[in-house]
């Protein structure tokens, strides 16, 4: 495992309490985090964290990748793994779609995280 030195999720969001994250820095986190479950899940026999937290979540300096980490939870046997997810090609210009509904989600569902709080 690579040495991690910038701290864990919990600490920049901690960080980031007075200032607003930016989108662009919310959907990078997310893309690393859901990349590495992706990765988990996709293996032969599929791999199963169970305790995906802020804590578990390291920032890597060198290339700003977010990364897991406390695998003491992890399991094989997981009761729902579905190897066949629906296919992502039916929607037609699926891009631009799914980008329009994921601002408006972010914007919707994510705004005390991104915003100052208010006191």
């Amino acid at each position: 495992m690579d040495l991690c030195t910038g701290g864990t999720l919990y600490n920049i969001m901690e960080r980031f309490e007075t200032q607003k994250l930016s989108y662009k820095q919310l959907l990078q986190m997310f893309f690393h985090i859901s990349r590495a479950v992706l990765h988990m899940h996709s293996q032969k026999t599929p791999i199963a964290h169970r305790d995906l937290k802020l804590e578990n979540v390291l920032l890597h300096r060198g290339s700003g990748m977010f990364k897991l980490c406390d695998f003491g939870s992890v399991t094989t046997v997981a009761k729902a793994f579905d190897p066949n997810p629906l296919p992502l090609t039916h929607t037609p210009n699926r891009p631009s779609r799914i980008r329009k509904e994921l601002i408006h989600d972010l914007k919707s569902n994510l705004n005390p995280l991104t915003q100052r709080p208010t006191r």
